[in-house]
């Protein structure tokens, strides 16, 4: 019979969540987690255990980013609708009784002086708000509308109801 010490060495080394561990070596997570907060102590088990979490991949994060703005929208009473992929000028549209707003979610902040100009133009074309949502504190949705004020477009706060 494999040792305690045998068994949380080979979690640590290896790339395996506690769930999928357990389940190839035939071990409770109860048991697994005891043996480790013994062996490691609880902050050590803490660290081994963070160790095993999928990184989550640059897509991903901005469609949770895109979701979460689409729930706002939604709140407000918007019905939305999503671009999958940014395949297009706008991730997410939003409709409500004689609005239409486009908008472009950007979890750093940052939009480029292309991508701005190709919504604007299409916004412009289409009559429809032009909106840039963001999270640049990683915390906090801000929203800004675009708007063209003597040739120069500027972000003015965007605001729901």
């Amino acid at each position: 019979m494999i040792k305690d010490k045998e068994i949380l060495q080979s979690f640590i080394e290896g790339s395996r969540d506690i769930k999928q561990f357990c389940a190839s070596n035939k071990i409770s997570a109860s048991k697994l987690r005891k043996i480790g907060r013994k062996e490691l102590g609880d902050q050590g088990w803490i660290d081994a255990v963070s160790s095993k979490k999928k990184k989550q991949s640059q897509y991903s994060l901005g469609r949770q980013f895109e979701y979460r703005t689409r729930d706002l929208f939604e709140k407000s009473g918007y019905f939305v609708f999503r671009s999958a992929q940014s395949r297009g000028v706008a991730d997410l549209i939003a409709f409500k009784r004689d609005e239409v707003v486009f908008i472009q979610c950007k979890r750093g902040g940052g939009i480029n002086k292309s991508e701005t100009d190709e919504l604007m133009r299409v916004c412009s074309f289409l009559n429809v708000t032009p909106v840039i949502a963001s999270r640049p504190d990683g915390r906090k949705t801000e929203m800004f509308e675009l708007v063209n004020l003597d040739g120069k477009i500027k972000q003015i706060p965007f605001a729901l109801d």
